[in-house]
């Protein structure tokens, strides 16, 4: 059961760290609205949005697509010995 290779279902932590972190975007877009006057430089808006690209894709890259590939296979495997 507590093998990391088996897990495929995200833990109650992850749901609350998640919950928590969108309740904290939720918050500053309502509450920072006219607080900055000037906008935001555009080679800060591309570092930032490159920098959440890469945060979202590697972990997606590195975890999610052999994680899938293997299900497939697996599964692949299952419904031809059937």
């Amino acid at each position: 059961m507590n093998d990391s290779r088996r897990a495929v279902r995200m833990g109650q932590h992850t749901w609350l760290l998640l919950a928590t972190i969108i309740t904290e975007l939720l918050v500053i877009v309502k509450w920072s609205r006219g607080l900055f006057t000037e906008p935001m430089p555009g080679k800060i808006k591309v570092f930032l949005s490159t920098l959440a690209v890469l945060l979202v894709l590697y972990p997606t890259v590195a975890f999610g697509v052999p994680a899938a590939r293997k299900y497939l296979l697996r599964h692949k495997k299952k419904t031809k010995v059937q």
